[in-house]
């Protein structure tokens, strides 16, 4: 057996080498059966179906505070000052998306 015990300046000797591709092969194969591969899709297609409804949530309750912000946003404030803070949320909301992305969190 090769291991990590022996010399940098020995020198290992494949009998029957000629078959060496196969064992390379068995060693690093693996054999699913069709009921595990099934499982393994229902369980992709659940997960997206909750990051889908966790997206949702997100952009419900960014929805909200929007509105509650535009809301409590004085009257007699320039439209200018409102057109800026409108602005600056879209802003927050995209620099969250992307973060979110970046960190592999968006489906």
């Amino acid at each position: 057996m090769v291991s990590k015990s022996l010399e940098r300046e020995c020198i290992v000797v494949f009998d029957e080498a000629h078959n060496i591709d196969n064992v390379c092969i068995e060693a690093l194969s693996v054999n699913l059966r069709q009921q595990t591969l099934d499982n393994a899709g229902r369980n992709l297609t659940r997960l997206s179906q909750l990051v889908d409804n966790a997206k949702q949530a997100d952009a419900q309750r960014l929805t909200a505070e929007y509105n509650r912000l535009v809301q409590v946003i004085p009257r007699h404030l320039s439209r200018s000052v409102v057109e800026d803070t409108q602005r600056l949320v879209q802003l927050s909301v995209r620099v969250n998306e992307r973060s979110k992305a970046i960190l592999g969190q968006d489906g």
